[in-house]
């Protein structure tokens, strides 16, 4: 089993996760999504990795780019 965990820099609590059984880039995908949904208007994501294969994939740096997107157009 992989844990994917995304913590918070001030608070340092876990705002989004997701437990799998691979190091595919879908367990950091879902913990992303987690995260994001938690965020209050107006605030902006900064978020930090270790730019391991599955951050820095396609499919993870465009969960990214649609949030953002959706942002702009509220």
């Amino acid at each position: 089993m992989f844990l994917s965990l995304l913590t918070d820099k001030v608070s340092r609590h876990v705002v989004g996760y997701y437990c799998g059984d691979s190091l595919e880039s879908i367990g950091c995908q879902e913990a992303l999504k987690m995260a994001l949904k938690q965020l209050k208007a107006g605030q902006q994501p900064i978020h930090h990795s270790d730019r391991g294969s599955q951050y820095c994939c396609h499919d993870c740096v465009m969960v990214f780019r649609k949030y953002l997107g959706s942002r702009r157009q509220n």
